[in-house]
């Protein structure tokens, strides 16, 4: 399938611009339900951002 595996922190974002895909490690790194939710959030944020190009 060729993917790219990102090593990354628990905060971070993973883009693929060219394939238009958004990812973020917090559903297996995060230590509490309240970090997930801060991390998704985050991470919707930036979908809402970049929709809106």
């Amino acid at each position: 399938m060729g993917g790219t595996y990102i090593i990354c922190s628990f905060d971070d974002i993973v883009l693929d611009e060219d394939n238009k895909v958004i990812t973020t490690p917090v559903y297996i790194l995060a230590s509490s339900v309240n970090e997930a939710w801060q991390e998704i959030n985050k991470l919707l944020k930036k979908v809402i951002e970049l929709a809106s190009r």
